[in-house]
């Protein structure tokens, strides 16, 4: 058990963005099969001790590196560059006024679900609508990011993280407002 592997070597995968999630599981149940605390049952305390500790260090390399966002966070944080996402700003405007313009949108539509003479369908539309929006803007940050981090544009890929946050909030939003429709 090595604590002092970041996590691409922890799983023995090549550190880049795209990460083969495949293989990537196939790890991750071969280290949980391997490192279990259950298979430590039988051992001193401090080896159990150690099983949870790296149990747990393999099951937050996973969530991790499994993530988009969170593993571009983690690739820039590899690179003496890390992200601090309580206190991200965006340095573009355009981004900015589609930002407010998706949270208008989102607003309204919570009224309409709120109102008594709800639209369910014409509702249900706009909803996809928007979600499909935000989900095409991710995947451009997405490829945004991975051009600017491979092309050591640090700055610019930070950038493309501050905005995959706000997206990614904005996802759960819609999600959660799709689901009071549901209700």
């Amino acid at each position: 058990m090595d604590f002092s592997q970041n996590y691409f070597e922890l799983f023995g995968i090549p550190k880049a963005f795209l990460v083969d999630t495949m293989m990537l599981a196939d790890k991750y149940r071969q280290l949980q099969k391997e490192l279990h605390p259950d298979k430590f049952a039988n051992k001193s305390a401090s080896e159990q001790r150690l099983s949870v500790q790296f149990s747990s260090h393999i099951n937050t390399a996973y969530q991790t590196l499994k993530s988009p966002l969170l593993c571009a966070e983690y690739l820039l944080e590899l690179a003496d560059f890390p992200v601090n996402s309580h206190s991200l700003t965006i340095d573009d405007s355009a981004f900015l006024y589609k930002q407010m313009e998706w949270r208008e949108g989102l607003a309204d539509l919570s009224a309409e679900i709120s109102s008594p003479s709800l639209d369910v369908m014409s509702t249900t539309k706009q909803l996809e609508a928007l979600m499909l929006e935000v989900v095409d803007e991710r995947q451009q940050l997405l490829e945004s990011f991975e051009a600017y981090f491979h092309q050591q544009k640090l700055n610019e890929a930070k950038q493309a993280v501050a905005k995959l946050h706000f997206v990614e909030k904005m996802l759960s939003e819609i999600d959660r407002l799709e689901e009071s429709l549901l209700d």
